[in-house]
């Protein structure tokens, strides 16, 4: 018996052809079919899950439609028009054998593309996680069939979706394919794969994100476009001015960094870094070396090296604490003046400055191990340990002198980095400052008072616009002003100042919307 559907094309057909008596009688059957009784709640219930049971099979055996479609197309090769094979849905026949209901509407027809391409989706991964290949290529088509479980099966909804919904149209086998492609694509949209792993980039960034994240904990900045960061924020930077926010983020830096180098010194937030509290610092260090200084003549020994060999030989010689602690004391007095010289920028000669300084540091360390072995010669170990912590203490201090400005009492945080370069024994807060601005040295450098927020081109955009009476001209000046403390700002720099990187994904194929194509 022809069900409704079959009916009204029926009667679309006789129309067409001007048979008015075959339309009238299709038309009072299609009549009386409507006026039937609606089917039991059990009935219907019992056809949903006879037309679940048949997109099942027929989704499940649709692997084997694909592996002997081949097979059929070389025979048919070979065969004549009228004889050709034409396809057969192993999962469609079983189906028919077990007197499962078929579906009589569009509606039911979509449901079943949607139903076979989710069951020869799980048929085919589950077949697949089984299999081992050993070659690259079976291990590639393995994972494309097999990897993101929830991305494949979003696509096989809409690939078979799309393949339905184009025959239902009128679309023949290469729309439905189209159809299929397109609805795979559009539903693994939907449902991103899962990452499988970090980049090689997040790998090698890694030591720098750290330092990233540790320097914006403290009050660093960065600029977007040096992380890597999204589109918005990093279209952001470009309207501010590339130059002038690298200009007022090294003037942020400044602060974080003078501030940073206060708390490795241990003093007051307030305290301003110049000579006189380095040399108060120092002196507050020095009470083993006044002890040191009462030490009576003893033998210690000084190495030399002989020129013409290279060799180095020690010769014994007697001095006295209180010669050795002055003589350490003249040492750096020279090292602090050349070292003084050299970061002011004020030396005739910086590379004999520079050459001078590293001389007098290498002179106060042979000293400074003289005096240990004095100590020893006088039976006093604890004295050594008490030099060797003020030592440390002092070298703090030096540390710091030699990249600070002594005109401006500002810090160098690229000096800094140089030192840390040098595998330099710095801890804390001055190897944070150090490693940040290795990290990025275009917003390390050294400011010694607040830049202008306008630059040139601001003034030159305001007055063109006021000129032209353009407001959108005039107000651009305000919007790159805006736009670099914005990027500057704490709630920008942590939310959105972050590195992005793509994560690596198993490919897929949407491969069941294009195998969903039918004629009916």
């Amino acid at each position: 018996m022809a069900n409704k559907q079959q009916l009204e094309d029926a009667l679309i057909s006789a129309h067409n052809a001007g048979d008015t008596e075959a339309a009238s009688v299709i038309a009072n059957e299609i009549k009386s079919m409507s006026a039937q009784p609606v089917a039991p709640l059990t009935e219907r219930l019992g056809r949903q899950a006879g037309l679940t049971a048949r997109y099942g099979l027929e989704g499940a055996g649709s692997l084997v439609d694909l592996l002997q479609a081949p097979v059929r197309g070389a025979i048919n090769m070979a065969l004549p028009a009228n004889r050709q094979l034409q396809p057969v849905s192993a999962g469609g026949s079983l189906a028919d054998v077990l007197g499962l209901p078929q579906p009589q509407n569009a509606t039911e027809r979509v449901v079943g593309d949607i139903s076979r391409t989710i069951a020869g989706t799980g048929t085919t991964m589950g077949l697949g996680s089984l299999t081992t290949p050993t070659s690259m290529a079976g291990q590639g088509i393995k994972t494309s069939l097999t990897a993101n479980a929830p991305t494949q099966l979003a696509a096989s909804v809409g690939g078979g979706a799309g393949s339905g919904l184009t025959r239902e149209a009128g679309g023949g086998q290469l729309a439905q394919m189209a159809g299929g492609l397109a609805g795979g694509i559009t539903g693994a949209s939907f449902v991103r794969p899962k990452p499988t792993g970090v980049s090689l980039q997040e790998l090698q960034n890694a030591p720098r994100d750290k330092i990233l994240k540790a320097g914006q904990s403290v009050g660093y900045v960065a600029l977007p476009s040096q992380v890597g960061a999204g589109k918005t924020v990093r279209a952001m930077e470009t309207v501010s001015g590339k130059f002038k926010a690298e200009e007022l983020a090294s003037a942020k830096n400044q602060q974080v960094t003078n501030n940073l180098t206060r708390k490795y010194l241990g003093v007051a937030d307030d305290t301003p870094l110049t000579t006189d509290v380095f040399d108060d610092l120092r002196n507050s260090f020095a009470e083993p070396y006044r002890e040191a200084s009462q030490l009576p003549a003893g033998q210690v020994s000084k190495p030399t090296i002989q020129m013409a060999t290279g060799q180095t030989t020690t010769k014994p010689i007697i001095k006295s604490g209180q010669q050795l602690v002055e003589e350490i004391k003249m040492a750096r007095d020279d090292s602090r003046a050349a070292w003084k010289s050299f970061n002011s920028g004020m030396a005739s000669n910086p590379t004999e400055a520079r050459k001078i300084a590293q001389l007098s540091d290498k002179l106060v360390d042979t000293l400074e191990n003289q005096l240990d072995k004095l100590a020893q010669f006088n039976n006093q170990p604890d004295l050594v340990t008490s030099l060797n912590e003020a030592r440390r203490n002092i070298a703090k201090v030096h540390t710091v002198e030699k990249a600070t400005n002594s005109v401006t009492g500002t810090v160098d945080a690229k000096a800094i980095a140089r030192q840390v370069a040098k595998k330099a024994p710095i801890t804390g807060q001055l190897q944070l400052i150090g490693k940040f601005a290795q990290a990025f040295p275009k917003v390390t450098k050294p400011v010694s008072e607040q830049p202008n927020p306008f630059s040139i081109y601001d003034v030159a955009g305001t007055s063109l616009g006021v000129g032209a009476a353009n407001p959108f001209l005039a107000l651009l000046p305000a919007a790159r002003v805006g736009g670099r403390y914005g990027v500057l700002s704490k709630p920008i720099q942590e939310r959105f100042v972050q590195p992005q990187y793509q994560s690596p994904t198993d490919p897929f194929v949407p491969y069941m919307g294009l195998l969903n194509s039918r004629e009916e």
